[in-house]
């Protein structure tokens, strides 16, 4: 007969179970037999609750980083062409590289909705497994009790469902919010670009008379 030492005594500690022949135990909403869960596997459960729950979260922070930091790149770019480019061609006339101006812009704008689109899908998508994390821990039930909580003490690794759902609105309305933007700057511009190109044909420009209009009608116009 072998001598039993510490490290045996605590590999029985830790498998020990707590529960006993008659107990209801459910995983993921599924009944198991008493004698087929100890306390190893508990906690191997609620580790990868806990590492899902995690990564799922740093990958919502990483993507929000991102449409805010692709954005502002955007709206610095766009300030850039509105001001300095559009400038000069407004000083020189050239009504036509002014609409080219809007269209290139129009584009600059789709392709940052795009970017923050992209981004809300994959906030959405790390929103549907958080809930499928949440809704596994809370099925896991030793008699309509949380085995987790319990049972064995550990702690949650979330929020309540208030919590969840707030932070869960505001991860998805910021994307959300910038795409609308993003369009509506398009659309926006893409109507600058046409008003200028109409101009550059000889048709009157919304956004600035023909050169060649008589002085009187000019006049006229100011005073009514």
């Amino acid at each position: 007969m072998g001598l039993v030492t510490e490290d045996d005594k605590s590999k029985r500690r830790t498998v020990a179970r707590p529960f006993k022949a008659g107990d209801t135990i459910t995983i993921s909403d599924k009944s198991v037999s008493w004698d087929q869960i100890d306390r190893l596997r508990v906690e191997q459960i609620y580790s990868s609750v806990s590492k899902i729950t995690e990564f799922e979260n740093g990958l919502i922070n990483t993507r929000l980083t991102w449409s805010l930091a692709i954005t502002g790149s955007f709206i610095v770019a766009e300030v850039f062409l509105g001001t300095s480019v559009m400038g000069v061609l407004a000083t020189q006339k050239a009504a036509r590289l002014q609409a080219l101006a809007c269209y290139f812009m129009s584009i600059v704008s789709l392709c940052a909705a795009v970017i923050c689109l992209n981004s809300l899908l994959s906030i959405w998508s790390a929103s549907l497994q958080l809930k499928y994390a949440r809704e596994f821990y809370e099925e896991c039930k030793l008699n309509d009790a949380c085995i987790f909580e319990e049972i064995f003490r550990l702690p949650r690794p979330f929020g309540s469902r208030r919590l969840h759902l707030m932070g869960d609105i505001q991860a998805k309305i910021i994307p959300a919010v910038l795409v609308i933007m993003w369009l509506v700057l398009c659309g926006a511009e893409i109507l600058a670009g046409n008003s200028f190109g109409q101009g550059s044909h000889g048709r009157p420009s919304v956004l600035a008379p023909p050169s060649n209009m008589p002085f009187e009608l000019l006049h006229k116009i100011s005073v009514d």
